[in-house]
């Protein structure tokens, strides 16, 4: 099993990733030659910019490209991202990768964030909002 630096284990989705990370000729054994093994993606189906089944978010393009690194195919497994993601895709062994999280999600290990941002709201002074905060 594979260890979280604090010591608990992972889910075995994180174990898969480790195996989809693997150089081609160790990869090679466990795939039929006729066929390119497949990195299994999971993602938002419609989540632009980030992502959508149409390929046209970044992170469509992030899971190419490291999946041409590894000489794989994307196959995307759809669910919004939303609350029990990680739970309901990766947790459930049913992708290798997931592209984009907050860095600041304890239920994985991440990598160093690619992208950050920050969120607003914005409307017309006539629209009588108050917003103070995002708890509004």
């Amino acid at each position: 099993m594979v260890r979280r630096s604090d010591g608990r284990g992972l889910a075995a989705g994180f174990v898969l990733c480790a195996l989809a990370a693997a150089p081609p000729t160790a990869r090679a054994a466990a795939h039929p030659a006729t066929r390119p093994p497949v990195l299994r993606v999971c993602s938002d189906p419609n989540n632009l910019p980030f992502s959508n089944r149409k390929g046209e978010g970044f992170e469509n393009r992030i899971a190419e490209l490291i999946a041409g690194e590894l000489q794989m195919t994307v196959r995307y497994y759809w669910w919004p991202q939303r609350r029990g993601f990680v739970r309901n895709t990766l947790g459930a062994g049913r992708c290798d990768l997931v592209v984009g999280i907050p860095a600041s999600d304890g239920q994985v290990l991440a990598t160093r964030p690619y992208y950050t941002s920050t969120y607003v709201f914005l409307s017309r002074r006539s629209s009588g909002l108050r917003i103070r905060s995002l708890d509004d």
